[in-house]
């Protein structure tokens, strides 16, 4: 009943942000101009924006295949946080400052200024492609353990999935699909919060028992 409750709450929660800046940008003329649905006239804050990127960054793949592979494998997957590592300071020092300077909307607009039409057109429809591809495999896994939660049908997972996404952001635009993944990450925060509070309140009242740190080889679980 309470696993029910909760992704109610969130697909509402979706719908209805996405619903809420639609109408706010009908009513007001200003608003309805594509600088607000594809870039929320600028002027959207530092913090609700690097939540979404977290929340964009973040998804079912990530949080059921991560985890499972996780605790199967060992931390050897977090080796792939390295390249991240550097990585990050090479964009946000030397690629972000100059699409702000140039203030454009995509890179691909960026690869139409630096090289040609040709140029741009292949690599947005490579991106499609991939993005695609990446978007099925993550509405399957997320499909997969709503389909597990509820006992629904698979195929109807998917299609719920998919509308509810494609209505916020259709709605929503821009401003709305940062919103709505701010709400995301306070889920996707909350949820393994609560599992480990969970663990400590049963551990602390008797009612589990931790496994003890010297019972675990860290080295073989970490580096081999």
């Amino acid at each position: 009943m309470l696993e029910a409750f909760v992704f109610c709450l969130l697909m509402a929660a979706n719908l209805g942000l996405g619903l809420r800046f639609s109408f706010r940008r009908g009513t007001s003329a200003p608003d309805s101009t594509a600088g607000e649905v594809f870039l929320g006239s600028r002027t959207l804050r530092s913090l609700p924006l690097a939540l979404s990127v977290v929340a964009s960054m973040v998804s079912s793949t990530g949080l059921i295949g991560f985890t499972a592979h996780l605790y199967a494998f060992g931390f050897h997957i977090l080796w792939t946080l390295v390249p991240l590592v550097a990585v990050l300071p090479l964009a946000t020092e030397l690629v972000v400052p100059v699409f702000y300077t140039l203030r454009i909307t995509s890179v691909f607009q960026y690869l139409r200024m630096r090289f040609n039409s040709c140029i741009s057109l292949t690599a947005c429809v490579s991106y499609v492609a991939l993005t695609q591809s990446v978007g099925a495999v993550v509405i399957f896994a997320a499909s997969i353990a709503i389909a597990t939660v509820f006992s629904v049908p698979l195929t109807w997972c998917s299609l719920g999935i998919g509308l509810c996404g494609t209505l916020y952001t259709t709605l929503g635009g821009m401003r709305g699909v940062v919103w709505t993944d701010c709400m995301q990450v306070l889920f996707i925060l909350l949820a393994p919060a609560t599992v480990i509070g969970k663990v400590i309140y049963d551990a602390r009242s008797g009612l589990a028992r931790l496994r003890p740190w010297d019972d675990l080889d860290f080295h073989a679980y970490a580096l081999e």
